[in-house]
């Protein structure tokens, strides 16, 4: 059995959505060893990749690790992979979050069924991973490989380079929801070798994909596992529907009123035309710059400067125009 996807949040079947973006950049890069860090009762080899960084790293008081469904990574009967959360056990929010593998030790691989578990537990860590002083392998196959992604008509035709090499890539995929990027099993062509994958899931993070991509040959790799990350998409217009609410990812439930105009719950009236500068109709053009329709978001003014849109997205802003001051949408 092998590890298809590592997921580091749940995923809900919906009708298909838009990437809001053609044009990505992308990188594939290795699990690093962070050398001396024990993650039982003696060294299994462990790497680890940071996929999502909730704080600072700089003020990172994260104090253990909740590891969840630890399962076979690759072909290889010793190799294991598992999600974590970083957590601060005094107030237990999550400081970071990622995936890892380990080699498993002699004792537990003879003889033993293959090894499954929805909870492992919940092992002692101090700190941000830059206090482990983890190393990045000397060479890692693809590892290190960065290039540009065209997205269309369901396919995503990658184009690596890596210190003169170069790689390509076709993958097919599908999106069941705004934030959840599936893809189908692929093979890397990179430097002249062919490099078999694993299906896998990628999810959003603002103006990123990001997830795991793992081997799909026993050959045991110099890394067996990779970060695949698509950063720097255009937003990419927004996809009204005359007469209809959509949910979009950025700016939360719209009715289309008209081609480029439509009505938001949380900001009143928007013409979308030229996203992502959007016109309003009392504040004038509005720059979307980051966050989701769960989170606070940052907007940019040229009359009111940096705007603030709270969490709870009650209507009301903060701008910080001169001193910082309130205002509403509507």
């Amino acid at each position: 059995m092998k590890n298809k996807s590592l997921l580091l949040f749940s995923l809900s079947l919906a009708t298909p959505w838009s990437l809001f973006a053609t044009e990505w950049n992308v990188s594939v890069q290795p699990f690093q060893n962070p050398g001396s860090f024990v993650f039982a009762e003696g060294d299994l080899n462990f790497r680890f990749a940071e996929l999502a960084t909730m704080f600072d790293p700089g003020s990172n008081t994260s104090t253990h690790m909740l590891v969840s469904g630890l399962l076979p990574a690759t072909g290889a009967d010793n190799v294991y992979a598992s999600n974590y959360e970083a957590i601060d056990i005094n107030n237990g929010e999550v400081q970071d979050a990622g995936a890892f593998y380990v080699n498993l030790p002699e004792s537990i691989q003879s003889g033993a069924p293959p090894l499954s578990s929805a909870i492992v537990g919940v092992v002692p860590r101090q700190g941000s991973w830059s206090n482990y002083s983890p190393s990045t392998p000397s060479q890692t196959t693809i590892g290190g490989a960065t290039g540009t992604a065209t997205m269309s008509s369901g396919s995503i035709s990658m184009q690596l380079n890596r210190n003169g090499q170069t790689g390509s890539a076709s993958i097919a995929f599908s999106m069941p929801d705004n934030d959840t990027l599936e893809l189908d099993g692929f093979t890397l062509n990179f430097g002249g070798s062919n490099y078999p994958f694993d299906p896998t899931v990628l999810l959003r993070d603002e103006d990123r994909f990001y997830g795991t991509i793992a081997s799909a040959d026993p050959v045991e790799y110099q890394s067996l596992m990779f970060v695949l990350e698509l950063s720097g998409g255009a937003p990419g217009e927004i996809p009204l529907e005359i007469g209809r609410w959509i949910d979009d990812h950025r700016l939360g439930m719209l009715f289309g009123v008209q081609a480029d105009w439509a009505h938001s719950l949380d900001f009143g009236w928007l013409n979308l035309g030229d996203f992502p500068w959007m016109y309003h109709p009392e504040l004038g053009w509005l720059s979307y710059q980051r966050g989701d329709n769960s989170s606070a978001l940052w907007l940019y003014s040229p009359d009111l400067e940096w705007i603030y849109v709270p969490e709870n997205r009650d209507g009301s802003f903060l701008h910080s125009s001169g001193d910082w001051a309130s205002g509403s949408f509507f």
